[in-house]
Parts: C-alpha cells; sequence; structure tokens
C-alpha cells in the first residue's frame, strides 16, 4: 500500500478532513465531479470506506498539468487586470500578497507630492520599481529606460524633480525629452547634497555653488592663474563637479567653456555669471576672458538642431566676453551670443539665420601659459581639439620627464603640440614628435623654440601609423628608448570598442618593435570605454606584445591630472588611462 493511500485510511486524516470547509459552489461541483468521467480536471482522493462520494470531503486538490496551466492563466489575467487599474502616470511596486496595504501608500504618497509639485508649478519624473537604488547612490544621469512616468507639461531644459518608486526623492536637475540617450542630469542629488525642499530649488545659485566649490578643490591643488609654474588647469570636469555637460579649463587670464548638454546652451548667461564670480574670489588683480565652445556631435545627441549647433559654434568660435573686472548688472544682451529658448528648441527649417547675427567681441588672442616650468604658446582661436590643450596629461608628462635623461632617444608619436616631448628634451633627451596635423606641428615646434629646445626636437607632418610601418620596413629601423604613444579617442562610444581595440591592438605592435631592448613604452588611451574596464588597455598591450614578439613589464598606471577630479558616483568619469612598461625581446 502506498504511503498516500495509508495516510487517507488513517482515522485522524479522515477526521482532520472532514473539518474542511469549502466555498458553496466548488463544494456542489465536487459532489457532482466523476475522476472517470474527466480524467484530467480535479481529481477526488479516494474517499472514506462506506462513505459515498459526494459525501466525502477532499483533504487536498491534485492539479491535473492541463488544470495546472489553465489555473496560471487565471491567475496572469488576475495581475494584469489588476494593473490596468491603478492609477495612470504613477510607479507602483507588483502587487502580491500582503503587499496591497503598502502598496497602496507608496500610490498615496507619490499622488501627494505629485501634487504639491503641481501647485509649485514644477514638473516631476517618476522612476521605474528597482530604478532607484542607482540614484539614490548618486548617479548623475537618468537614462530613458529608468523613467515610469512624467508630470506636467515638460520641455527640453526645464528643472524637474524626481522620485523614485516608493514616493522618496532622489533630486532634481534638468529634464531633456529631445535627447536620444538622457532623460534628466541630476544636479542635486537627496544623498549627496542634503534634503530637498520644492519650495527653495535655485538654478542658478546651484550653479554659482558649484563652480565657486570647484574653484576651491583647485586652489587645495596648489593650482592658480597667476602661478608662474603652473596657470593652466582644468577647473570644471562634468560630472566630477556634479555639473553633467560642462567643462571648463583655465589659461591664465582664459577661461574655456566647453558645452556638450542643451541646458548649457539654454543657461549660458547664468552660468557666465557663475564663472564671474569664481573669478572674483580668486582675486587675480586682471581682466579675464572667457570662450565658450560647443561639442556639436554631443548637443545634437541631445536634441540640439544640427543647423543650430552649426550656426552657434560659428558664432562662439569668433568670440570673447569680458567676465571679471566690471560689475554683474553691466552685462547686456548684447555682451554674448546667446539664442533665445524658441531658437535653441528649434527643429530643422523653422528658422532662418541673418548673416553675422549673434556675433560681437573680438577673437582670442594667441597667449602663453605655463605646465611644470614649461611655456605653451596657444591659438585658442585656431584649436580645435578640446578647449585647445590637454591639462589632463599634466602629471603623466612629468612623470615621462623623470625617466629622461641626457643622450637618450625618444620617439612621441601623435605628439599634438608637444608636450610631451619638451618634457623629455627639457631632461636633456633628444625627441622625435610624428602627428598627422600641419597646425600641430606648427605649434610643437614654436612651443619647442620658446623654451629653447630646437636643438633638441624635431618633428615630422605624417600619419603616424604610416609613419611606423615605413621605419618597420626600411631594413634596420631605428630604435628608441622611449616610445611614447597618445593616440585620440578611438573609441568614442562602447558600441564602437571592438573595432577600436583592434586598432590599439595593431598601434601598441607597431610601437613596440621601435622600442630597444630594455626601453620603454609609456602608452595611453583616453577612451572611457576603455578605462572603465579594469586591466582591458594592459591586457590589448600585451596582446601587441606577444604578436610583436616582445615581453613586457608593467612599471606604472597614470590617470588624468587631478584637476579632472572624479565623483565616487560616476566612476565612468575615469577615461585616461596611461601605462609605463618595460620591453624587452621575448627569450
Amino acid at each position: 500500500m502506498s504511503r498516500l493511500m495509508a495516510m487517507e485510511q488513517c482515522p485522524a486524516f479522515l477526521s482532520a478532513a472532514s473539518n474542511v470547509s469549502m466555498p458553496r459552489a466548488p463544494r456542489e461541483a465536487w459532489a457532482s465531479h466523476s475522476a472517470a468521467s474527466k480524467p484530467h480536471g480535479l481529481c477526488p482522493l479516494k474517499a472514506a470506506s462506506g462513505a459515498s462520494a459526494s459525501d466525502a470531503r477532499p483533504s487536498r486538490l491534485i492539479l491535473s498539468p492541463d488544470a495546472a496551466m489553465r489555473k496560471k492563466a487565471h491567475q496572469q489575467q488576475k495581475r494584469s487586470n489588476e494593473r490596468t487599474d491603478r492609477a495612470p502616470n504613477v510607479a507602483r511596486k507588483t502587487r502580491t500578497r500582503g503587499q496591497n496595504e503598502t502598496e497602496d501608500g507608496f500610490v498615496l504618497l507619490i499622488r501627494a507630492k505629485l501634487d504639491l509639485l503641481e501647485q509649485l508649478g514644477r514638473g516631476a519624473v517618476v522612476l521605474k520599481r528597482g530604478k532607484g537604488k542607482l540614484f539614490h547612490d548618486g548617479s548623475p544621469i537618468i537614462y530613458e529606460g529608468a523613467v515610469q512616468s512624467t508630470s506636467g507639461r515638460l520641455d527640453a531644459g526645464d528643472v524637474v524633480v524626481v522620485l523614485d518608486a516608493m514616493g522618496e526623492y532622489v533630486g532634481w536637475g534638468i529634464f531633456n525629452g529631445r535627447s536620444e540617450m538622457y532623460r534628466v542630469r541630476l544636479l542635486h542629488n537627496c544623498a549627496t547634497d542634503g534634503a530637498l525642499d520644492p519650495e527653495k530649488i535655485d538654478l542658478a545659485a546651484l550653479v554659482q555653488t558649484r563652480i565657486r566649490a570647484a574653484a576651491r578643490a583647485r586652489r587645495a591643488l596648489g593650482l592658480s592663474p597667476r602661478s608662474d609654474e603652473t596657470n593652466t588647469y582644468g577647473l570644471v570636469n562634468g560630472e566630477g563637479d556634479r555639473l553633467s555637460g560642462l567643462a571648463i579649463d583655465v589659461f591664465k587670464s582664459h577661461c574655456v567653456v566647453s558645452s556638450s548638454a542643451l541646458w548649457c546652451e539654454l543657461y549660458a548667461p547664468l552660468i557666465l555669471t557663475a564663472l564671474r564670480e569664481a573669478f572674483s574670489d580668486e582675486d587675480s588683480g586682471s581682466d579675464c576672458t572667457v570662450s565658450w565652445r560647443l561639442s556639436r556631435d554631443r548637443l545634437v545627441q541631445d536634441g540640439m538642431n544640427v543647423s543650430v549647433a552649426a550656426h552657434l559654434a560659428s558664432c562662439r568660435s569668433k568670440h570673447e566676453t569680458r567676465v571679471l573686472g566690471r560689475p554683474a548688472s553691466s552685462a547686456s544682451a548684447d555682451d554674448f551670443p546667446v539664442l533665445d529658448r524658441e531658437a535653441l528648441l528649434s527643429k530643422d527649417g523653422e528658422l532662418e539665420w541673418p548673416q553675422d547675427s549673434y556675433e560681437s567681441g573680438g577673437t582670442a588672442a594667441s597667449m602663453h601659459i605655463a605646465e611644470n616650468g614649461i611655456k605653451y604658446s596657444i591659438d585658442l582661436g585656431e584649436a580645435r581639439q578640446k578647449t585647445g590643450f590637454y591639462s589632463d596629461q599634466r602629471e603623466n608628462r612629468l612623470h615621462v620627464r623623470s625617466l629622461c635623461r641626457p643622450g637618450m632617444e625618444v620617439l612621441d608619436l601623435y605628439c599634438y603640440s608637444g608636450a610631451f616631448a619638451l618634457n623629455c628634451a627639457v631632461s636633456g633627451a633628444r625627441v622625435l614628435g610624428v602627428d598627422s596635423s600641419e597646425p600641430a606641428i606648427r605649434a610643437a615646434t614654436a612651443n619647442a623654440a620658446v623654451n629653447g629646445l630646437s636643438e633638441q626636437c624635431s618633428f615630422v607632418q605624417q600619419e603616424v601609423v604610416k609613419y611606423m610601418s615605413e621605419a618597420l620596413r626600411e631594413g634596420g629601423p631605428q630604435q628608441f628608448d622611449v616610445v611614447i604613444l597618445d593616440p585620440p579617442k578611438l573609441a568614442p562610444k562602447r558600441a564602437g570598442l571592438a573595432r577600436a581595440l583592434g586598432m590599439y591592438r595593431r598601434v601598441n605592435r607597431l610601437a613596440l618593435q621601435l622600442v630597444r631592448p630594455g626601453g620603454l613604452l609609456v602608452t595611453h588611451s583616453c577612451s572611457a570605454a576603455v578605462t572603465s574596464t579594469p586591466g582591458l588597455l594592459l591586457k590589448t598591450v600585451h596582446e601587441s606584445a606577444k604578436e610583436a614578439g616582445r615581453t613586457i613589464s608593467l612599471l606604472r598606471t597614470g590617470y588624468a591630472a587631478p584637476c579632472h577630479v572624479i565623483s565616487p558616483s560616476y566612476p565612468e568619469g575615469q577615461y585616461l588611462t596611461s601605462l609605463t612598461l618595460y620591453v624587452d625581446q621575448q627569450v
């Protein structure tokens, strides 16, 4: 006899089964049910001896496969109906047994806060269930996929309050429904910046506070525009300084603003005012000028019309404006080329641009700046890369200087304006720089002359891969004690990472073959898609070394200069990696 049948005939089991109560309809259905006639339905257990099937009370039900599927479908439909009955535009947790009261409390809390924000004329964004933790931890960028719903009539540039699915405030920031990627750039996060009072949101005060805090952080590093040793550095580094999409570099008495977010363009006068106040704190004793540059591709990705971006870039490239040495009230509408909201958010064909509109002021003149005691002549009107000078490599250049000695031969690939080359030459090394850009080669040659290093430095205009390939084909190629490889961003987006890694392998393989056995390769990547994966660049160079018949040992890993601050909540901001490698022949 089976264990189940023995249990069914046990007096205690029968007594307990007889006390099971069932709803009327199921009980009547049970009495008329026959397991023989419906073999795939609800099957009653064996009745007690001497009792009829209609009098027996089942102790349990066994679902056949078909019945189990029907029950599951019924439960799914019931959950679907519950979701349909929910209030629209409100994020909720999925209803499960025992959670209804808690969930209703979340809904009421969200509704109450949305009502309050509506009374204040404030829009809101509600996050999907399970998405809040990332932003409570401080992440500054909210993507479209994290948004459950919005409240209010929102347009790009509107200040919005962000709530999670349980009705808690996450923070506030700038909404952008036009962006291909971002929905909200958080500027105030409750987790890191304190509690949020919807009645006291002030964008102008926040931007001013952020830029002043950034200036204080740079002063803590010993950086100042008045220094003779180093007077060029990064003042604002986007997400690192909690101003997503905004970068500002200092060049002695001149600032270059780089805008890659639509909100920066919409609030450009506000940013300039905050920058003026920050430089007033510096008390530099001289006027400071500012240039404003646009990252056109990223602005278009952020929702700006292509023709608007092109027009505004043209205007800004020809303009500078004074921001220090004059009272704030003296600023006028014609003082800076700013388009109104309608123009900035216009679509193709809606507006025609008059010739020379929004152009005023003069072109920023060339100037001399200093970094680690070396002088550089830069022309901000002609420079087209980043903000004019790569101050993020300052510490890495100083490291390379420490590696060089008189008599050493150095090859600087992708030399740009010669900063790595000059640091090597200062230590007595002889340097050859290669770059494909004619303006870059002119700038490098001029910088060598300014520092009295023309005899130690020579520069060649040629595509770098072509130069290395030809050098290796010419019998016994010239080899160098130190080879510096600082290519441009090869992986602008993660989608192109695989292709970029192939390019990194190729250029490093060629560069390794130009290093004398016992020499050094100092290689770099400025692609966040590479740096964000620990060890990826080193692994790629290791593959290059095997292809080149070399062995490598890692001596140092470097990153961007400390003025390019990184937020712990946004490690993606770490984009630059520098590897110093000892190179030898395979044995």
